[in-house]
């Protein structure tokens, strides 16, 4: 059941909702922990402003090197013939099964052969242990 307070069990009296003066602070302790909070109390560098702005000016001439060429023209031959193969040995049984219903048992061996090899390359080619920097691969 709510109160006048909106709340179930509030019944909107304020001397219920008041702290026992064993927890309540003084009043001066209170004052004295709240007087600092206007007070800038962030990190203060050892520049002066005027350096950082010079030293952020500096930085606005920096070129990024080139990247590096990525993409299927420049990925090992090995891994692309395993993406090939799977990704073609199943779409070929997807249209084999919707399309061609009496497929001979043997095109439907060498297809399966065919992806389940690729899938065995591609869990092979993948890396052997974590790399040392622990940037997850984010990279500025």
């Amino acid at each position: 059941m709510t109160g006048s307070g909106g709340l179930p069990g509030s019944s909107g009296d304020p001397d219920r909702e008041r702290l026992p003066d064993a927890e309540r602070i003084p009043d001066a302790d209170w004052e004295s922990m709240v007087s600092g909070i206007e007070a800038q109390s962030g990190f203060v560098p050892e520049m002066s402003i005027d350096e950082i702005r010079e030293r952020l000016e500096e930085d606005e001439d920096w070129v990024p090197p080139a990247p590096e060429r990525i993409g299927w023209r420049s990925a090992p031959p090995l891994f692309v013939l395993s993406v090939v193969g799977l990704v073609g040995g199943v779409g070929a049984l997807l249209v084999m099964a919707i399309f061609f219903r009496p497929v001979p048992g043997i095109a439907v061996l060498v297809l399966l052969g065919i992806s389940m090899a690729s899938g065995l390359m591609l869990f092979l080619n993948l890396p052997a242990e974590h790399r040392s920097d622990p940037g997850g691969g984010a990279q500025v």
